[in-house]
């Protein structure tokens, strides 16, 4: 039978799967020198080659914090060493790697010449706030954890549930368990927010616990596994468990048991059996004949010498800062990534939450009257004239977080080709392109976290206390302020959270146009794969910003470029990317943007344009996203000044671009301007609200009347637009324009075309029943699209990607198109409607979503286009099956076509002209004379 053991309830400390006869000789394993060969010798016949101590020794091996990227290898190994009913779920390694991956490490030898590292031991584990594993520690929440709740891992909790310890088969025997725990238990004496670790096995295990210092508890109270499981702690020296914590103590959290404590007997020591202490000669020696070799060290146990807490981190721990671990071969002791010492100057503590802006209807507003007449003595607390660094920097961030960030901050490397990374968005921003808001921002972040990365000369704990200094730390800004002195304070030794999150925005981005770079990917999956793991980096960084109240321009700059990313790797439907451009919205008016239109006088003016542009952007997203999703805006013009930041923005964005057009701005330095993309969908959105307002409750009069006034200011609008900025010709003749420009040349006139496709479905009286007027600018922004479906290589993102465009603007007008098709409506367009013209722009919709050319399976917004697209394709048949079946009579039965063409089978514009032209005029090389041959001609006219 197989035996196994547990630290868990749910998951296990498994040290050996033994085939034996009874459990008696599984003990014996853990107690005898003289047992162990004998089980030895009972596996010898199943054990493989590679699994003895002598191929272990030329094995590059190297251990390192787990993450939830581990968990499918974990859960393989789990797969492999455990019994049914003994494995945790695949649900439950997710969970315990992404909450609590600093307590979880895994070990991992070279396969391949270095080129892979497979998991062959890990050991996993969260917190509690209990002093013993319990049901609660084992489970997992089905939601996020309500304060206070005991369930899963709990991060104020200061007992660490060891969950698994798990060594895969063609390892085992070898001694790799017993070395990673003991190192495992060595480094978790470096962690000042924990007092003791809990574990639970069988009782037939607990001898070999008890060697590592656990303390047997007795019973297990926990049932998840039923009965038989003993409970074991190890304490803190002259603490037992449930005795009050002793008040002050420096000694290390983490002693072993006291019988370990003394001489151990060098012979004994160097095989690693049991001793029984016995002096002069320990007992294990005078039984081997070796009573020479024994001796005792006066230090057996001598503990590695630790640094002060006032020690200088950078001195002493630059060999941990960024470098993978050194691969050493077994059995050497098992070298454990170690936390930074307590740094010596965090961040001060923040005594009260961050208020932000308080608007007019707030109590401040009455105090300010009141200083208004009470002179020099007013209180402080409602004075406006604070000192703002003594507010702003009054922030705290715990010793242990430090030390956990810089855990996240050793993988960095480890996960991602940094200097590639840097390569691929430098080559992106080269183009033209970038991300819209923070473009300017994006060339200084990532030169900043390629040299910090690679300088070697700081470990992870000071990079971490460093980033979370800096992102504590106000800015330094009056209105003399350049934007180099204002990078300065985000990159460099001031490099904070948020510049590396905007780095992996950047790389999120960057990828998405590249179909290969180097050896990153190569195809479409490997792409994806790397984009989700940058973005959910980013989001790391965005979160742990958050988490410090200390809301400012850089942070709401990286909240709205980490949304529109999520908007592209997860989709526009996703919830995710909807409640980030809420937390977007939330910044926004915490910030007070949304009514200080003017912003402080003081302030200089590229900082004031970014300003006036995160507003402007995040305006515009919340009204298109709004309407896409058929949901009510965040953002509305009665409670902000959006007219006044557009107008600003306008003084700022056309006059740069009528002048010269390639000349660099001050704000981004590229030769095209997101400021002019930004003033022009935030004024398209302002007439996209009016709009939606016309669906009150208006009598038709008024309706009316404010339709046609918004139409003109549409129209007024687009010849407000530069004119080498809109698109009047054909897309394909504007190849002297960059990509970019091309790009939003389609995008400001779908926007344009936009507003009054809005305008039209809203005074229609019957959604079924398109008008003419909505039919055409319906075909006039499917044109547009499969344009730009058509020219995809020739065009970059210039604010919105083609995706969206193609969601946003061509499904719905494809829609109305579809609709008149089967009501036969699209005929009475007066001639001003090709037919053909829509029919085909249709084909190059549905081709290329079908052909995986635009999207592919898998990717967010696959489901809504394909779905779609099915649709249009089965109206295209069933308009076009008249056509098919008149070719098929036609080949086989040439006789008159009003024989042939059925007027009850075809669509009315079809039958007149199958009417006007007989097919039987086609003569025999029409290859040779197709384009003169009067069949075509005839049709050419009849459509038009």
């Amino acid at each position: 039978m197989h035996m196994w053991s547990r630290v868990a309830c749910d998951s296990k400390l498994f040290l050996s799967s033994v085939t034996t006869l009874a459990p008696l000789p599984l003990i014996a394993v853990m107690l005898s020198r003289k047992q162990i060969v004998h089980v030895d010798s009972i596996r010898s016949g199943c054990r493989s080659p590679d699994t003895s101590k002598r191929a272990l020794k030329d094995l590059k091996m190297k251990v390192r914090p787990l993450s939830a990227e581990d968990a499918a290898s974990c859960y393989a190994l789990e797969l492999t060493t455990f019994a049914p009913s003994e494995r945790a779920t695949l649900e439950k390694y997710q969970y315990r790697l992404r909450e609590s991956g600093d307590l979880s490490f895994g070990m991992f030898i070279a396969v391949e010449d270095e080129e892979r590292w497979e998991l062959v031991g890990q050991i996993s584990a969260t917190k509690t706030a209990d002093h013993a594993v319990t049901n609660e520690a084992v489970d997992i929440p089905k939601y996020s954890s309500a304060v206070g709740s005991k369930v899963g891992h709990v991060a104020t909790g200061r007992t660490v549930c060891l969950h698994t310890l798990a060594i895969s088969p063609k390892c085992q025997r070898t001694g790799l368990g017993r070395q990673l725990m003991a190192a495992y238990l060595e480094r978790l004496k470096h962690f000042p927010s924990v007092d003791r670790v809990a574990l639970i096995a069988r009782a037939h295990l607990v001898p070999y616990y008890e060697s590592f210092g656990f303390e047997n508890r007795g019973v297990s109270r926990c049932t998840r596994y039923g009965d038989g499981w003993q409970q074991g702690t190890t304490v803190e020296a002259a603490r037992a468990l449930g005795e009050p914590e002793c008040s002050a103590t420096n000694m290390p959290f983490l002693m072993l048991a006291h019988r370990r404590l003394r001489s151990v007997g060098g012979s004994a020591l160097l095989s690693k059996v049991s001793c029984d202490h016995a002096k002069p000669v320990c007992g294990r020696c005078q039984d081997a004949d070796r009573t020479e070799s024994c001796h005792y060290r006066e230090r057996p146990f001598k503990r590695r010498r630790t640094l002060p807490p006032d020690a200088d981190a950078e001195d002493h721990h630059g060999e941990v800062a960024f470098e993978p671990e050194t691969p050493m071969p077994m059995p050497m002791p098992l070298p454990m990534p170690m936390p930074m010492p307590t740094p010596t100057s965090a961040p001060t503590s923040r005594a009260y939450p961050n208020s932000g802006y308080l608007g007019s209807t707030s109590h401040t507003a009455i105090f300010e009257h009141l200083t208004a007449s009470s002179g020099d003595n007013t209180p402080a607390a409602f004075n406006g004239d604070r000192d703002p660094a003594g507010d702003d920097f009054d922030c705290r961030v715990d010793a242990s977080q430090i030390m956990q960030e810089a855990t996240f901050i050793k993988k960095i490397p480890n996960t991602f080709q940094v200097s590639t990374c840097v390569r691929m968005v430098n080559a992106w921003t080269a183009t033209g392109t970038n991300i819209a808001l923070a473009g300017s921002l994006v060339g200084p972040c990532t030169k900043a976290i390629d040299d910090l990365l690679h300088t070697g000369d700081l470990s992870a704990g000071n990079v971490s206390k460093m980033l979370f200094t800096s992102s504590c730390r106000p800015w330094i800004v009056t209105g003399s302020t350049t934007f180099e002195q204002f990078c300065s304070q985000i990159t460099g030794h001031e490099t904070c959270w948020e510049s590396l999150g905007l780095f992996f925005v950047a790389v999120t981005r960057a990828a998405t146009d590249f179909d290969c770079f180097e050896t990153m990917f190569s195809s479409r999956e490997e792409r994806r794969k790397l984009q989700r793991l940058a973005l959910s980096y980013a989001d790391h960084c965005l979160e742990v910003a958050l988490s410090l109240d200390c809301m400012y321009d850089f942070l709401l700059l990286l909240q709205y470029e980490n949304f529109i990313a999520h908007s592209m790797i997860d989709g526009d439907q996703s919830y995710n990317s909807w409640r980030r451009l809420g937390d977007v919205a939330s910044s926004l008016f915490a910030l007070g943007y949304h009514e200080q239109a003017d912003l402080d006088p003081d302030c200089p003016p590229f900082l004031q344009n970014l300003r006036r542009a995160a507003f402007a952007r995040a305006y515009s997203a919340d009204k298109n996203v709004s309407i896409f999703l058929g949901r009510p805006p965040r953002i509305s013009q009665k409670y902000c000044q959006i007219e006044r930041v557009i107008s600003e923005l306008s003084a700022a964005a056309v006059s740069t671009v009528s002048t010269q057009q390639n000349v660099p701005t001050p704000l981004l330095g590229q030769s095209f301007d997101y400021i002019l993309e930004t003033w022009w969908t935030a004024s398209c959105a302002t007439l996209k609200e009016q709009v939606l307002d016309l669906t009150k409750n208006f009598d038709s009069q008024t309706k009316a009347n404010k339709a046609q006034d918004i139409s003109a200011r549409a129209l007024t609008l687009w010849h407000s637009l530069p004119t080498a900025h809109r698109l009047e010709s054909p897309l394909y003749l504007c190849n002297s324009r960059s990509p970019v420009e091309r790009d939003f040349l389609v995008s400001a006139k779908l926007n344009h075309l936009h507003i009054l496709f809005l305008l039209e479905v809203t005074i229609l009286p019957r959604a079924s029943d398109p008008g003419i007027e909505l039919v055409k600018i319906s075909a006039k922004m499917l044109h547009v699209a499969a344009e730009a479906i058509v020219m995809k290589q020739h065009l970059a993102n210039s604010g919105t990607g083609l995706v969206w465009k193609i969601a946003y603007y061509s499904l719905p007008a494809a829609g109305i198109i579809c609709l008149s098709l089967l009501n036969r409506s699209i005929a009475m367009s007066e001639g001003e409607t090709s037919i053909s013209q829509v029919i085909q722009d249709l084909s190059v919709l549905v081709a290329h979503l079908e052909s995986g050319v635009l999207i592919d399976h898998g990717e967010p917004n696959y489901a809504l286009l394909s779905g779609a697209t099915a649709t249009v394709k089965g109206i295209l048949g069933r308009v076009l099956s008249p056509f098919a079946k008149e070719l098929n009579h036609t080949t086989h039965r040439p006789i008159a076509p009003t024989d042939v063409l059925g007027t009850e089978d075809l669509d009315p514009w079809l039958a007149s002209t199958a009417e006007q032209n007989a097919l039987e005029n086609f003569e025999l090389d029409f290859w040779l004379h197709l384009s003169e041959h009067p069949e075509l001609v005839g049709n050419a006219s009849a459509v038009t």
